[in-house]
């Protein structure tokens, strides 16, 4: 499945894609590569906790507009309902 990022999504991901990790020359028991290499991924788990926000935001707005069109329709029912009892108790 492809995902299209919205506006907010690509901007919360830019950061992760412009930063390079440096640790040429480097060993891996190297005190200053494994600073860098966490902060890389602190900095990518700040970015998906931004866009899980982003999409609670998204689904809490969907839920809304949901339940704001089920009270409009139970709305018209309970006046096609009335009008129908209408025409029944006043032919």
């Amino acid at each position: 499945m492809i995902n299209k990022y919205s506006k907010q999504e690509t901007e919360v991901l830019k950061p992760l894609t412009h930063t390079k990790i440096d640790i040429k020359g480097k060993g891996t028991a190297d005190l200053e590569a494994q600073i860098e290499i966490l902060k890389k991924e602190v900095d990518t788990l700040k970015s998906v906790i931004d866009i899980k926000e982003l999409e609670i935001d998204k689904e809490k707005k969907a839920k809304e507009l949901f339940f704001k069109e089920i009270g409009s329709l139970r709305k018209v029912i309970r006046e096609k309902n009335k009008l129908i009892d209408d025409l029944y108790k006043y032919p």
